[in-house]
């Protein structure tokens, strides 16, 4: 009996030992994605792609925390991410379709749901709701973070066209946002924009969007850090945000932490509303070297909010330009 025994305790460790292997080949560290590929291909080339990202069989399962994957143009529908990984759509522009469930609730075409120490970067997306699905009231977001971790959107479109927002980044620990490259167009027709910041509970955001055009959506971009206790630190760099049917950039923070914006090198151009707003005793806004025109007003400040300018600034040409809350001399 004895032996019997340790015959199954042997057979058991090699059994176990056999199935650790397996589900490491399972991974690897690059894979493929095509809308031409299949579920059933080990998707380690580009001759035998996967189809989609999500599922047991589509790319995510099938690439290591950390790896890549390689998109081909085509169209695929939307994933959830719960891990570090680069997908990169680096032959051309891929599309990922937005869709909604039957009850009405909002599905985000990529949805982020990571730990503080995971890495995610996108690369070449063009993101947009299924045309055949009328859209929700309330949908929130092309890319959406709700939970942690440091996401990177390079060189992605987003073509909204319901009430949502192409970026929402609302986390509930710690959170990075960088995007550069993109752009963000058409949410409408009565709610919506660009790029949402929205950190909730202690959640605090470090963000820089450069090089970016937002451009004739409801809003376009809002920092608002009313419903956390953390705090937002957002640089806008070298980007344009335009045609808004309400507000430009917008910092709003009477929570319990700070908002702090900078913009640099940078228009607020022909939005209905205002072009640059902050509202709150703990937003401020600082200004360097950019342009405010053609808004209905130009700087706006309620609720003991504050716009600073570091200078080289033109606020001219608003319906009614407004005025920075103090000037500070450039170092």
């Amino acid at each position: 009996m004895h032996k019997i025994g340790w015959f199954f305790a042997a057979l058991a460790a090699v059994l176990a030992t056999l199935a650790s292997a397996t589900a490491a080949r399972a991974q690897a560290p690059e894979t493929w994605v095509s809308d031409g590929g299949s579920g059933g291909n080990d998707c380690l080339s580009v001759a035998a792609p996967c189809r989609n990202f999500g599922g047991a069989s589509g790319a995510l399962a099938k690439t290591v925390a950390g790896g890549l994957i390689h998109v081909l143009p085509g169209t695929y529908l939307g994933f959830t991410i719960d891990k570090s990984i680069d997908i990169i759509a680096d032959q051309g522009q891929a599309a990922i379709t937005i869709s909604f469930q039957a009850e009405g609730s909002f599905v985000a075409g990529i949805s982020v749901e990571t730990a503080a120490t995971d890495i995610v970067r996108l690369r070449g997306f063009e993101i947009a709701p299924t045309p055949t699905i009328a859209p929700p009231a309330g949908g929130v977001g092309g890319i959406m973070l709700q939970s942690a971790g440091i996401l990177h959107i390079e060189n992605c479109t987003f073509v909204r066209g319901d009430s949502g927002f192409g970026i929402v980044f609302a986390p509930t620990g710690v959170g990075e946002l960088y995007v550069s490259g993109s752009e963000l167009s058409d949410s409408g027709p009565s709610a919506g924009g660009g790029v949402l910041i929205k950190p909730t509970g202690s959640g605090s955001v470090k963000a820089v969007i450069e090089d970016t055009l937002v451009e004739n959506n409801v809003g376009g971009i809002l920092i608002d850090g009313r419903l956390t206790t953390g705090t937002n630190a957002v640089t806008i760099r070298d980007s344009t945000v335009a045609g808004g049917a309400s507000f430009g950039i917008f910092a709003a923070d009477n929570g319990g932490g700070a908002t702090n914006v900078t913009i640099e090198g940078s228009t607020s151009a022909n939005n209905t509303t205002f072009g640059v707003g902050a509202s709150g005793v703990n937003a401020t806004v600082r200004v360097r070297d950019s342009i405010v025109t053609g808004n209905g007003t130009g700087l706006q400040i309620a609720s003991s909010g504050k716009i600073v300018s570091h200078g080289d600034n033109l606020v001219a040409g608003n319906t009614t330009n407004g005025a920075f809350t103090s000037t500070v001399a450039p170092q």
